[in-house]
């Protein structure tokens, strides 16, 4: 890779506007990954390197850029979700959904694939 993911963080958090950019750390202070969160706090006056930074040390480069995805998402940003994943070799929704594990918001839905029934024991074979 020619850019490292926190650069190509910064370069999409630089994309957006400052009311969305806030939405994006609203989002991402809403969000557990793998147990570990990013308090509001700390997101709260963060500048986008400094964002980009928080997700990258906490969740580790890999994780990170998925991370960015999911919440890109989130906040219908869908068009940077896409370039950012491109450039990061991110996974999409549906495979990070299985890899990274986010508490739900009651009535919110977070993008999860459809169980095969195998794993729950439903129906199906």
């Amino acid at each position: 890779m020619e850019k490292m993911v926190k650069d190509h963080l910064i370069a999409t958090l630089k994309r957006l506007k400052k009311e969305e950019l806030d939405h994006f750390k609203d989002k991402l202070a809403e969000k557990e990954f793998n147990g570990n969160s990013i308090g509001a706090g700390q997101l709260e006056d963060a500048s986008v390197i400094k964002v980009a930074d928080r997700i990258v040390r906490l969740f580790t480069k890999k994780s990170a850029s998925n991370i960015a995805v999911e919440v890109l998402n989130d906040i219908s940003q869908n068009q940077l979700a896409e370039e950012l994943q491109g450039k990061t070799g991110a996974a999409s929704p549906k495979q990070a959904s299985s890899t990274t594990s986010a508490s739900a918001t009651p009535g919110k839905t977070l993008g999860v694939s459809v169980c095969d029934g195998a794993s729950a024991g439903g129906v199906g074979g």
